[in-house]
């Protein structure tokens, strides 16, 4: 290979990398919710997620112009609708415009990218979120848990149940303690909550096993631990049915895997279902269950409310009226599919759904791709990433037709 060459490829290799580190942080880093300086740091990951887009474009070589109608297609269907119904509502035009951006610059991102590339933008930012992952393990061990060291700063975060700044405990600016329950510190890494590090590390999680060529026991098994760290319910639950799935669902592996199934699988199976029992009932005890579930109530109500159209983007304010005085301390959100109907209305929950469900031969041919989507619908229902940058980039690869044809699936892409 050319000397040349060899550099034009490293330098694309790092604009995509800095790509899906913006997409990353996005999603409810620290930083995102700092208090003062939280809305210039969203700014900066905007504007980073469209220069590394254009370093991306720039670098890449020759474009196919075969990719650039459709591009051009999906783009302005895409943004014109969004835009259409932001002015209808109304509501949070700067914001709006936005993510209309976002949106527009993670579509050309993905869809100007050959079939190859965009398994390798899933990867990279696996690769991203494992490395997060494998960090915060170790600072969680030896500061949280071990206690050998101190934090090294405090930052002031508004990730709150009220909107309230709190401290926030940070070590090296790599690693923030920003949840304690009852005296535990989840692994939060540098996210604002447990069930946002959860989420990352489960995307990881699930691009490792169902995107990934090549079999890495080793990551699969720092992603098992970095959710166990996190003690978020919905995390491990989905391991948990996760590797139950793929004992079972393993296939020519020789008499022992067959031994495991006739033996181990089925108590295997029992005391998943008694843990998944423990787990939901101690969830639904805490406070934080009780609240949960209401938001669920709440979303629905706020929908009933404007059902078409919704109470406008990211309309905090439509949801909190029909919360009850009793969760007054905390007035936070925990779901994105109520939040999406309340907010975008059936409008904006069709545009979301309607590109994914296109793709049911997909569906139906591909076994990975039905695992990935089952993952990823757990996670749009239980999690709320409702405007993050990555709930995009996965849409957009789940809508993606490309891979039909068998020798395109997920599990059989061809370099």
């Amino acid at each position: 290979m050319y000397p040349k060459i060899k550099v034009r490829r490293a330098v694309n290799a790092f604009f995509s990398y800095t790509f899906v580190t913006a997409i990353m942080l996005n999603s409810r880093s620290v930083w995102m919710h700092l208090n003062h300086t939280g809305g210039k740091f969203s700014e900066c990951m905007l504007l980073l997620l469209m220069g590394s887009f254009l370093g991306y474009l720039l670098t890449k070589g020759r474009l196919n112009y075969n990719y650039l109608g459709i591009t051009m297609m999906i783009i302005l269907i895409v943004t014109g609708y969004i835009g259409f119904w932001l002015v209808i509502t109304n509501y949070k035009l700067v914001s709006g415009s936005k993510f209309i951006l976002a949106t527009a610059t993670i579509l050309s991102y993905y869809y100007l990218s050959d079939v190859k590339e965009r398994r390798e933008v899933l990867l990279r930012y696996r690769n991203l979120v494992l490395f997060v992952a494998t960090v915060s393990m170790i600072c969680w061990l030896l500061f949280s848990m071990l206690k050998l060291g101190s934090p090294t700063s405090h930052v002031f975060s508004t990730w709150t149940g009220t909107d309230e700044p709190k401290s926030v405990a940070s070590y090296y600016g790599i690693y923030f303690e920003s949840q304690i329950l009852h005296g535990f510190v989840r692994n939060t890494a540098i996210f604002t909550e447990a069930p946002m590090a959860s989420l990352q590390f489960t995307i990881g999680f699930l691009i490792e096993f169902l995107v990934s060529e090549k079999v890495h026991p080793l990551n699969r098994i720092l992603f098992t631990l970095a959710i166990l760290s996190t003690t978020s319910t919905t995390g491990i639950l989905l391991i948990l049915f996760f590797w139950l799935y793929t004992i079972i669902s393993a296939k020519n592996y020789g008499t022992i895997i067959a031994l495991i199934k006739v033996t181990i699988v089925p108590v295997a199976l029992i005391a998943a279902v008694i843990i998944a029992n423990v787990m939901l009932t101690a969830k639904m005890g805490e406070s934080s269950g009780s609240i949960r579930t209401d938001d669920f109530i709440v979303g629905m109500k706020a929908w009933s409310h404007k059902p078409l159209l919704g109470n406008g983007f990211n309309n905090s304010d439509a949801l909190k009226a029909f919360m009850g005085g009793w969760r007054s301390y905390n007035t936070g959100f925990s779901n994105s599919i109520t939040q999406l109907l309340a907010q975008g209305g059936l409008c904006m929950f069709l545009l979301y759904m309607l590109p994914i469900f296109s793709n049911f031969k997909n569906f139906l041919r591909n076994r990975k791709y039905r695992v990935f989507l089952v993952g990823f619908l757990y996670l749009f229902t239980f999690t709320m990433f409702t405007y993050q940058y990555i709930l995009i980039l996965l849409i957009a690869f789940l809508s993606d037709r490309a891979y039909e044809s068998p020798d395109l699936s997920v599990d059989k892409l061809k370099e």
